[in-house]
């Protein structure tokens, strides 16, 4: 039987600072050296009160790399719209850790492999199960790829853009294989939209590519974080 580590909080707050503790704590005791990270509404609570703790208690980051788990394909990290501007923006502006780096090719997994592999990945989850840019449809052995973005995609991104027209069409994302890599994953799933993806997770017993969050069933060490009662 497969288990499935999930933590429920009255609310996002208390379940960002669960994850603050974890983290800070391993990051202490020389625990972690490389770091899997989102973008997007989900984190951005939890990225200014590490930064702030890090700061506040001096915590040595100076060791540890980042590795960001996607970003629009062939926009210009100075873009408002970027992942490279919205890590800055929120984290990188405020602490300074040892790298910080981005996909831009398939040879990120390489990357990350040459790095001693990702001891810690935080995760956002799509209302559709979708982890990073790995919508219904992908592979379980996906690596990291340029992949067409959905027109659904297009459309819920579209509110970050001054028009619709302006959303990139192409992303670059590590792969569902790349992420299921990572030693320890914790997932954030806030608000009632993150609640059927949640019940389907619970729900399934085996790799079903439309509910890529699927994916992570088998992992040794996966915890998901929410504020829904499932």
């Amino acid at each position: 039987m497969i288990k499935r580590n999930i933590k429920v909080f009255d609310n996002q707050t208390r379940a960002n600072e669960f994850l603050l503790d974890l983290l800070t704590n391993k990051i202490k005791h020389k625990l972690i050296k490389n770091i899997g990270l989102p973008t997007g509404s989900t984190p951005i609570e939890f990225y200014k009160l590490f930064a702030n703790k890090v700061n506040t208690e001096k915590i040595d980051v100076s060791e540890i790399t980042t590795f960001n788990l996607d970003e629009y394909y062939r926009l210009d990290p100075k873009d408002e719209q970027s992942y490279h501007f919205f890590m800055f923006k929120h984290l990188f502006s405020k602490i300074k850790f040892k790298a910080n780096y981005f996909p831009k090719s398939a040879k990120y997994d390489s990357q990350i492999k040459a790095a001693g592999g990702l001891d810690f990945l935080i995760l956002g989850v799509g209302n559709d199960g979708h982890i990073a840019f790995n919508e219904p449809g992908s592979l379980k052995s996906s690596q990291t790829r340029i992949i067409n973005l959905k027109p659904e995609t297009i459309q819920a991104n579209s509110r970050f853009f001054k028009s619709i027209d302006e959303v990139p069409k192409k992303a670059i994302t590590m792969g569902l294989d790349t992420i299921f890599k990572a030693k320890q994953i914790v997932v954030l799933a806030f608000g009632p939209a993150k609640k059927k993806a949640l019940q389907s997770f619970v729900n399934s017993t085996k790799f079903n590519s439309q509910l890529p969050i699927s994916a992570l069933l088998n992992h040794p060490n996966t915890m998901i974080l929410t504020d829904q009662k499932l």
